[in-house]
């Protein structure tokens, strides 16, 4: 078979697709317009195991090549060249196009923030329940992984997981649904919030909330939401009211509310309430979200790096951090997004220090003087925003020897003006963070 990768991308969802295709034996091209120096080693192991690399342009000629395009999520459905397709998959459509796919019971999430908390959480609290249990998705554990490794167990006889945890952002479940031919019952499906958020790709929030609602669409044993979504996703399931799980009732015990969705999915499959809250009691969190990295001189370090929305920062900064004094590094790429959303935290942070961008320079900094709030920079690099949150929280401990302060990265923006994604953002943070420490 002829395969076309279009979109390799730095988070590992091209790699996996080429290198299941290529241990099958398949012809695979991979077309993508970053260099080769951008896109890093696991492109060149690609080449050296046989991939043709199209590199740096697009050719419509691939497209009518290829036997199926793996098209990345990030590559809008309405690309010219997609026409051209013979056949278009994801890594989920493929994953759910298993042939004992029904044998397992699949769990899938979405949402603005806290899709990757809530993925890992459950499948933390499954497995320690003692059910097999495998997460995938926009964490960037692609699907592809998780086939090979389900068609391996087929082929030697081995017993199939029980559950697969699926986290999955708008445009994965606008193209798994459109390219899937079975879709397979969900045992669970769940919204853990919803913001507005990649309004430089959606032209409008609906069109953005229409492409989650698809997921509500699918038959699922199960279904969970926040208060605020019920309503909608109830209407677009076709179900009543009361078959959709409210995430803050059935979690009133507990006293996380980032783990809430976590507890209502696992509440939703029957297991209870205390096995669940003692099992989320040994969850040891996800890199890059409220992750604490280090504490040095009565300073806790903390990056929140995947904080991509303004809406994010708020969370954390409410749930975690409102009476405790916080130098806030936060600033970076427009997403097309308003910055009130994080006014609370812009406002009573002892300090703010800026990481540069177009969200900064057009929306962040005519935000922050209207409200004569003092921030410092924008900076050109990490070290640089660490370096001054880090002198001035030593400043201010000197002044009151018995308080601990907080550096926390919480963006509120995407990165790749600085960055390569969120996730190089947050290494970047913690990188200079150690430095200091050591």
């Amino acid at each position: 078979m002829k395969v076309l990768i279009f979109g390799f991308g730095n988070h590992g969802g091209g790699f996996a697709a080429a290198q299941y295709f290529l241990k099958r034996g398949d012809q695979v091209r991979i077309t993508d317009m970053n260099s080769l120096s951008k896109l890093g080693d696991s492109i060149q192991i690609c080449s050296d195991m046989g991939a043709e690399l199209i590199l740096e342009q697009h050719r419509e000629s691939d497209f009518t090549w290829a036997d199926c395009v793996v098209k990345s999520p990030a590559i809008s459905k309405s690309h010219p060249f997609l026409i051209k397709s013979h056949k278009i998959i994801n890594d989920f459509s493929t994953l759910f196009s298993f042939v004992d796919i029904d044998k397992i019971k699949l769990i899938a999430i979405t949402g603005t923030k806290g899709k990757t908390t809530t993925a890992s959480a459950v499948t933390h609290v499954l497995q320690r329940l003692g059910h097999e249990a495998i997460m995938c998705g926009n964490m960037g554990i692609s699907g592809f992984s998780v086939l090979e490794d389900l068609e391996e167990r087929s082929r030697t006889g081995k017993e199939l997981p029980e559950y697969i945890v699926c986290e999955m952002s708008s445009w994965q479940i606008s193209d798994t649904f459109q390219y899937l031919d079975h879709v397979p019952v969900l045992e669970a499906s769940c919204m853990t919030s919803l913001y507005e958020d990649h309004q430089n790709y959606y032209h409008s929030m609906e069109s953005y909330i229409k492409d989650k609602m698809q997921l509500f669409r699918q038959k699922s044993r199960h279904i969970i939401s926040t208060d605020s979504m019920r309503q909608t996703i109830a209407s677009a399931s076709d179900v009543p009211l009361s078959d959709v799980m409210s995430i803050e009732k059935t979690a009133r015990k507990l006293d996380s509310s980032i783990l809430a969705p976590a507890y209502a999915i696992c509440s939703s499959l029957g297991f209870g309430s205390k096995r669940i809250i003692d099992a989320l009691k040994t969850f040891p969190g996800v890199p890059h979200r409220n992750e604490m990295v280090r504490f040095h001189n009565n300073t806790i370090f903390i990056n929140d790096s995947a904080a991509t929305v303004p809406e994010a920062v708020q969370f954390t900064y409410s749930n975690y951090y409102s009476n405790v004094p916080v130098f806030l590094i936060c600033g970076g790429t427009d997403k097309e997004l308003h910055p009130e959303g994080m006014t609370a935290a812009l406002r009573h942070s002892r300090g703010l220090y800026l990481l540069g961008g177009s969200f900064t320079s057009e929306k962040l900094i005519p935000l922050l003087q209207s409200m004569s709030i003092s921030y410092h920079g924008p900076y050109c690099s990490m070290d640089d925003a660490v370096d001054a949150s880090y002198s001035d929280a030593q400043s201010f401990l000197g002044s009151d020897g018995n308080t601990t302060a907080f550096i926390i990265l919480s963006p509120g923006a995407a990165s790749f003006e600085l960055f390569r994604h969120e996730f190089d953002r947050g290494d970047k943070f913690k990188q200079k963070v150690n430095s200091i420490a050591n």
